[in-house]
């Protein structure tokens, strides 16, 4: 309660202090300096940010507020508005190395290494053992990819400081996301033991804990750090994950509601509240709590995707909650399609049609894009959909009419086959998410975007998308799963997020043998970049698989398989035909295996279709012993290794090594 009240009162003094005429005594340029100061250091960022400015509009040249909100808007990752500050700060006092340190730290978020480096250096010249330039520099290495150079630095920092807080940290941390869980626990117990009375040391112990699922440990710490610092709120949201996780739910939504009471802009609170309340079957007040988080933050994609998926699974389909979400979708479609976004804009329609498959606006955007394309029949498949739900005005009549004339020459058309009824065989896959190795500002990213990825997958037919359970924290839990549901593949994924950017990591994996094939990493900054992210990696999981057909009927030598255009199929593409039933995965890489004496003759494509394609059969032996139900497979990709390395800095260790940087009061 003494807390809420500080909170509270922070703000009445800044509305009072703003609404008072210019030269009353209490508009001190002081006063306001140390209020900001006060709400920093109790991570009231938002509140510190206003004293400061407010603090330089009437004292333009006072050097403090310029440094405040260097520092404040750094730990807000807002990091042009910090480089501007500190620049602005440095006019003033050009000799002051902690500058130095603080604009090294901010172009590290910027990316900008050599300029980073050039600041850390300047500092070096003067002051060869300034331990937070040291700090800085393995900081720098960590953005650069070298983390063993920074878990160098660190050490030599223990060497002259055996019991600095900030070294052991990190080190906890570094190992901690390297995997070396050994390590990890000796630095984090070694901060334990010299600073155990020590609030941040308490939070990040209890953060690390968390993170392997040891949640009585957790409670502990977070209990403690609460109890050292009540303000500290990154351990009392921590500590409603640790209920979260062990099915206290109502003890979860209690800490969350005393959190959003001190302040109605936390984003992050009213996130876990939706969370929360979903947990405890309140779906209205989860879906209530999330759109509150992204009214505060309308990019929050993670909230969205999370509200969404709430809506997909326990609203019916006429719920007028889901057609809002449709709706919004179908106004982002509309702009990407203006941008010539095509891909973008059909995922956009095709997520508006999930959320309110009746949607007559969102279904014709869709189809409109096939027909732009050229795919007439799917354009007039879809305009069906809509005559079957009672859609019967002349735009889709007109327009059904009009297809009717280009479709005489198809290849379903001439052999008889409604190509979009053809049952396609399709890859067994199943997607989990690994929980310890996800590095998350909001807790469940890992499981809420793992049910995004699988909707994306489920656009084609390629993939029969087989899960009992997504969220897992052990390879042998998703292996074993795959064994006893006769999976082929299994992707695992791993999240990383901080305030400007999101990573995926995925790993594929044969389902018989566990054996991993391929690894992917994604990385992706700027708005809708977890949708992008997304897009890339289902594109690149698409792209993995050679592609499989089914001989679907035959004339003497020419014949038609189920492939087409869609699926990129073109013209004197070869196909090699195999006896069904004998086609079997590799068991080292992706693709197919199969005996010689069962390859039977080739397919060469003369004519395409949307999802058909006819070619010219030739048979391997004297015999013809090619069959309808033969199965056909194209060469496999040239390029198996699937790597994208976008972007090699860790984004999440860099965001928890830049939360231990703290103001000193």
């Amino acid at each position: 309660m003494k807390s809420l009240l500080k909170f509270f009162s922070l703000w009445v003094v800044l509305l009072t202090l703003l609404v008072q005429p210019v030269y009353s005594e209490k508009l001190n340029p002081a006063v306001l300096y140390e209020l900001g100061r006060k709400a920093q250091l109790t991570d009231n960022l938002p509140g510190a940010i206003e004293f400061y400015r407010a603090a330089l509009e009437l004292n333009p040249v006072f050097l403090q507020p310029m440094i405040g909100l260097a520092e404040s808007f750094f730990s807000l990752e807002e990091y042009e508005e910090a480089l501007k500050y500190v620049k602005q700060a440095k006019k003033y006092d050009r000799f002051n190395l902690r500058l130095n340190t603080l604009e090294g730290r901010i172009r590290i978020g910027l990316n900008d290494i050599e300029g980073a480096r050039s600041q850390f250096q300047e500092v070096l010249k003067k002051e060869p053992n300034n331990l937070e330039t040291r700090f800085g520099l393995a900081e720098l290495d960590i953005a650069s990819g070298k983390t063993r150079s920074a878990a160098v630095k660190y050490m030599e920092t223990l060497e002259a400081a055996p019991q600095n807080r900030r070294a052991l940290l990190s080190l906890a941390l570094l190992h901690e996301a390297e995997g070396n869980i050994s390590a990890s626990s000796t630095y984090i117990e070694l901060a334990l033991k010299y600073h155990g009375s020590d609030a941040q040391v308490n939070l990040e112990a209890g953060r690390i804990a968390l993170s392997r699922g040891e949640l009585p440990r957790a409670e502990k710490y977070l209990l403690t750090a609460i109890a050292l610092d009540s303000d500290l709120i990154e351990a009392r949201r921590n500590l409603a994950y640790v209920f979260l996780k062990s099915d206290r739910s109502s003890k979860a939504a209690s800490v969350l509601e005393e959190l959003i009471n001190r302040n109605r802009e936390d984003v992050l609170s009213w996130f876990m509240l939706g969370l929360a309340f979903e947990r405890l079957g309140e779906t209205l007040k989860a879906i209530n709590s999330l759109s509150r988080a992204l009214r505060v933050r309308p990019d929050d994609e993670v909230s969205r995707i999370a509200m969404e998926n709430i809506a997909l699974a326990k609203l019916p389909l006429d719920d007028k909650i889901r057609k809002n979400f449709s709706d919004y979708h179908l106004k982002q479609g509309s702009l990407l399609e203006d941008k010539n976004l095509l891909d973008k804009a059909l995922y956009e329609y095709r997520r508006s049609l999930r959320l309110n498959p009746e949607s007559k606006k969102a279904r014709l955007a869709y189809a409109e894009i096939f027909r732009t394309r050229g795919f007439i029949t799917k354009f007039s498949k879809e305009l069906e959909v809509l005559k079957s739900l009672g859609y019967t005005d002349n735009i889709i009549q007109d327009s059904l009419e009009a297809t009717r004339g280009k479709r005489y020459d198809q290849v379903s058309v001439e052999w008889g086959i409604d190509q979009y009824a053809v049952e396609k065989d399709m890859l067994k896959l199943g997607v989990y998410t690994l929980i310890p190795a996800n590095r998350e500002i909001h807790p469940t990213v890992g499981e809420i975007s793992s049910h995004y990825f699988i909707d994306m997958l489920q656009k084609e037919e390629r993939f029969d998308i087989v899960n009992r359970e997504i969220a897992i924290t052990s390879f042998k839990q998703a292996f074993r799963a795959s064994r006893e549901l006769d999976i082929d593949y299994f992707i695992i994924l791993s999240c990383q997020e901080s305030e400007r950017s999101f990573s995926i990591w995925a790993d594929l994996f044969l389902g018989g043998t566990g054996a991993r094939l391929n690894t992917m990493h994604i990385f992706r900054t700027a708005n809708d970049r977890v949708r992008n992210a997304f897009l890339k990696l289902a594109s690149k999981v698409e792209e993995l698989f050679p592609l499989r057909a089914r001989l679907l009927t035959r004339e003497f030598d020419r014949g038609v398989v189920d492939l087409g255009r869609l699926s990129g199929v073109k013209e004197e593409d070869n196909f090699i035909i195999i006896k069904k039933g004998k086609l079997r995965l590799k068991n080292d890489s992706i693709g197919f295996l199969f005996a010689e004496s069962d390859v039977l003759g080739e397919f060469t494509v003369t004519r395409t279709d949307e999802n058909l394609s006819e070619g010219i059969i030739i048979k391997k032996s004297f015999f013809d012993r090619i069959n309808q139900g033969d199965i056909l497979i194209a060469p496999p990709p040239t390029d198996e290794s699937g790597m994208e390395e976008e972007e090699e800095r860790d984004q999440g260790l860099l965001y928890r090594l830049f939360a231990l940087f703290k103001p000193k009061s």
